[in-house]
């Protein structure tokens, strides 16, 4: 569990699937531009599915993946990651999204910020990395605000459901840089 003054990350638990379902179904119009997974579809199964594959991922030391919960109230927010773990890179790429109810309060940042620091001072990583959609100005702005520095951009990284290339910014963050980012 990883705490800020108003936020707590934590492992999800079975019974967070029902919150997790209800944030998908009322944040698809923000989060379906850049998460193509994210659906008015998206069902207490599915949400059930993503909670074992977090569970194993984290036993394998694979990944980490947190939801992001309001410290006062414990109101699940969204989700903030750490991912290619036992890669050769020597560093994690970070992922996030939160509620469209709750963007714009700078929760996102401060969550991100937080595991960003565990990085860096629990894991002993060399580099924190993110890739996000050139269209995202929410995921750009965090990166933006956490010290990250615009590396360049990955053309046609994803293909989208409809088929279409869709480019991505690589944002970074160095070990020895993130004392003076924060």
């Amino acid at each position: 569990m990883i705490e800020s003054s108003r936020l707590i990350l934590r492992s999800l638990r079975m019974a967070d699937a029902s919150a997790l379902t209800q944030v998908v179904q009322g944040s698809v119009d923000s989060l379906k531009p850049f998460l193509f997974w994210a659906s008015k579809d998206y069902d207490l199964e599915m949400a059930r599915a993503f909670v074992r594959l977090t569970r194993e991922g984290r036993e394998k030391g694979r990944e980490l993946h947190l939801g992001i919960f309001d410290a006062q109230t414990e109101e699940f927010l969204g989700m903030m990651g750490l991912m290619h773990m036992k890669a050769i890179t020597l560093g994690f790429e970070i992922g996030y999204w939160l509620s469209s109810q709750r963007q714009g309060e700078g929760l996102c940042t401060e969550a991100a910020r937080q595991i960003i620091l565990y990085a860096f001072e629990e894991l002993d990583s060399h580099r924190v990395w993110l890739n996000c959609d050139v269209k995202n100005k929410g995921s750009r702005r965090v990166a933006e605000k956490l010290g990250m520095r615009r590396e360049g951009r990955v053309k046609a990284f994803l293909i989208d459901p409809e088929g279409n290339a869709r480019d991505h910014y690589l944002y970074g963050l160095l070990k020895s840089e993130f004392k003076t980012a924060f």
